[in-house]
């Protein structure tokens, strides 16, 4: 086996008590995670960060304006649909228009459809507004504007208005991911996020577990999140886990780059 490996996967510790009262080695961690939706401020984070004592490398970036207009635009550029009568749904979608270096141009486009979602005529179907964001100075501007335009506009503005000033669930889990790989993680179950971290990183799994209590104030879903562990014994069963996850990862990681 190769030594770096070795030292880097399976350095043990005693750590975990037995039923006995004896010292068990552990040789890391099997962890998982959800994040609920959130809303934190950076500057609230950044206090949780101090807290916890997660190095600041690992805090996302500042929300910008920019950012937030295309996250809340591309957001809305799966199919919203309002219910008109009759049978008929008014399907409202944002499609890009334009993108210079100077501008981003994002048009609001109606489709009228009938009970069985299929559209009714090419008259049907039209651009009822525009809505475009200058990159000089920062200032999102709608134009063009058809009465009906309302419910998408309303939805584009209260989302630009949330990501111009708080990090959300989506953001949570992107920091989430880049502090787990910082462990030299094995993923254990592909399909299920599931990954083993070696002992030497054991403290900062437990600070983590830590940070996601902290968060789970920050959240506004009924959905709770989680960062569960469970320490792995020392067992020869166990290393011929790890090392066989390890490998597969590895040969996955260069079939992705060759």
């Amino acid at each position: 086996m190769d030594e770096k490996f070795s030292d880097k996967v399976f350095a043990t510790a005693d750590q975990a008590v037995g039923h006995g009262g004896e010292k068990v080695p552990i040789l890391g961690h099997l962890i998982w995670y959800s994040v609920k939706e959130s809303r934190i401020r950076t500057s609230d984070l950044r206090k949780l960060f101090a807290q916890v004592k997660i190095p600041m490398d690992f805090m996302p970036e500042e929300p910008s304006k920019i950012n937030a207009f295309k996250r809340a635009t591309t957001e809305l550029s799966e199919e919203t649909e309002v219910d008109i009568g009759e049978g008929k749904h008014a399907v409202y979608m944002v499609r890009l228009a334009a993108k210079t270096d100077d501008e981003i141009v994002k048009s609001i486009v109606k489709e009228v459809r009938d009970a069985s979602k299929k559209a009714l005529t090419s008259e049907d179907y039209a651009e009822i507004g525009r809505v475009h964001f200058d990159k000089d100075t920062e200032d999102v501007r709608y134009y063009d504007l058809q009465p009906d335009s309302q419910p998408i506009t309303t939805q584009i503005k209260q989302l630009y208005e949330t990501y111009c000033s708080y990090l959300t669930g989506k953001q949570i889990r992107v920091m989430f991911h880049e502090i787990i790989k910082s462990m030299s993680p094995t993923l254990v179950r592909p399909s299920g996020a599931v990954y083993f971290i070696p002992y030497v990183h054991a403290e900062m799994v437990q600070k983590m577990e830590v940070l996601s209590k902290e968060l789970a104030a920050y959240g506004i879903t009924d959905y709770e999140s989680a960062f569960e562990s469970i320490p792995l014994i020392d067992a020869d069963k166990t290393r011929a886990l790890v090392e066989v996850r390890f490998e597969e990862q590895n040969t996955r990681d260069v079939g992705r780059t060759g």
